[in-house]
């Protein structure tokens, strides 16, 4: 399958987990600091690429508080002068993000949440409606196919895509 065909036969609406939207911010931010930034190098620019071209613009990118908070928390380690501007990307890339909530009071209640905690616990719930969840998290990824939740692992992209 080739990368476009991959691109078009993918639902409209992606939820990120937190490693990857934190790829995206940090690549939109300043692509050579991904390798340079702890949070980020196990990936590479290629790696953004990837994920920028196949977040096109008729990909509605469904997020959550939760993935909000921790990619927040995360960039927190960047300093200075780059984490505000950090900050003013992430305030305006929020904007353009489909927010969706669930509670933590019920979530907290889910199968789920004793493996994963929260933040993928919630994951699994917006994951259930039309949307396809996109990690690179290998467990996450095996329990949410087996609950029949449509994912995919970005491995398994960047191999679709010939990386």
């Amino acid at each position: 399958m080739s990368y476009r065909s991959l691109a078009e036969s993918t639902p409209s609406a992606i939820v990120l987990d937190s490693n990857l939207m934190l790829l995206l911010l940090v690549g939109l931010l300043d692509v050579g600091r991904i390798k340079r930034f702890k949070r980020t190098q196990q990936y590479s620019e290629s790696d953004f690429d990837l994920l920028a071209n196949f977040l096109s613009p008729n990909r509605r990118v469904i997020t959550t508080p939760h993935i909000l908070t921790e990619v927040s928390n995360l960039a927190g380690q960047l300093e200075g002068i780059l984490l505000r501007t950090f900050y003013s990307l992430y305030s305006r890339a929020v904007q353009s993000f489909e927010e969706v909530n669930r509670s933590a009071r019920e979530v907290v209640l889910t199968d789920m949440f004793g493996s994963f905690g929260l933040t993928h616990a919630v994951i699994a719930e917006v994951g259930k409606a039309e949307v396809q969840v996109l990690t690179d998290d290998f467990p996450l990824a095996g329990f949410l196919a087996n609950k029949g939740i449509d994912v995919m692992l970005f491995s398994t992209l960047r191999s679709l895509a010939g990386g």
